[in-house]
């Protein structure tokens, strides 16, 4: 049998600031997508206040058309705080400029009777003469 040990001698452990936080609220469920990225290695910051930080976002999709996004930033021990950055990016597919003031640029309106035309764009007759 152990002896208790006695109060007046047991030495009291060192002091201790420990901080208490509350489990953070559960999150909504992401949108899908990966168009949107944040360039750069980190992708979390510690700000001080009224400082900024400068990052880019980068776009890139595998679908023709508009997409919208909205990227989200949380404050870290502010409950209910985050900031809403709106993106919008369009991918379209490269295009031939097709109209003859562009293409040719040696153009004539009608054809001359009188002498044979060459190396000219005809637009009456929308073409082009050897």
């Amino acid at each position: 049998v152990e002896p208790k040990p006695d109060p007046n001698h047991v030495p009291l452990p060192e002091p201790r600031t420990v901080r208490l936080v509350r489990r953070p609220k559960p999150r909504a469920p992401l949108a899908k997508g990966d168009e949107f990225t944040i360039c750069g290695e980190d992708a979390r910051w510690r700000l001080e206040p009224q400082s900024s930080a400068r990052f880019s976002v980068s776009f890139a999709s595998r679908t023709v058309g508009r997409s919208q996004r909205t990227l989200s930033f949380e404050v870290s021990g502010v409950p209910d705080q985050s900031f809403a950055l709106p993106c919008v990016g369009t991918c379209a597919v490269p295009t031939i400029n097709d109209d003859p003031r562009n293409v040719f640029m040696a153009r004539v309106k009608n054809r001359p009777k009188t002498h044979v035309l060459s190396k000219r764009f005809v637009t009456s007759e929308n073409a082009y003469e050897f």
